[in-house]
């Protein structure tokens, strides 16, 4: 009994350290979220990778599904976003950074499934069609 609090908690210590390694408060982060609000045009994108996996808690807790996500921010602040070249280079941008997220996250937390490139592939996906929105906003203001 004692054994399954020790593990409890070294489970949650864990995932407490991980939450902040994954979302440090970022002082440029702030600023751009100060900036926006004040009408200030923002030249980064946000890319989240995301992973879930079951867990297993206590028998009276039952079982849940935890959430394990890497935000990194992609700058176009060198493109001419009115340009379908440089819309075509933001997008590149944003699949190779997505791709190299998705592949930190299978290192730091094995997929729970065996395709990891499958699992690698579809945290992409994710993580790219997340972007969508914020894509589109940003490309139709530099028209």
């Amino acid at each position: 009994m004692l054994a399954s609090r020790y593990v409890e908690a070294g489970i949650l210590i864990t995932f407490l350290l991980l939450v902040g390694f994954c979302t440090r408060i970022d002082p440029a982060l702030a600023q751009a979220e100060d900036e926006t609000q004040a009408g200030t045009v923002i030249d980064e994108v946000v890319v989240r990778a995301p992973m879930s996996r079951e867990t297993v808690t206590r028998r009276a807790l039952g079982s849940g599904e935890e959430i394990i996500e890497i935000r990194r921010s992609v700058s176009f602040a060198d493109l001419d976003l009115s340009n379908p070249e440089d819309v075509l280079e933001l997008e590149q941008r944003i699949e190779m950074l997505a791709r190299q997220s998705c592949e930190q996250l299978e290192e730091m937390f094995p997929f729970e499934q065996d395709d990891d490139a499958g699992n690698v592939r579809r945290c992409t996906r994710e993580a790219i069609k997340g972007t969508e929105d914020e894509l589109r906003n940003v490309v139709a203001a530099a028209n």
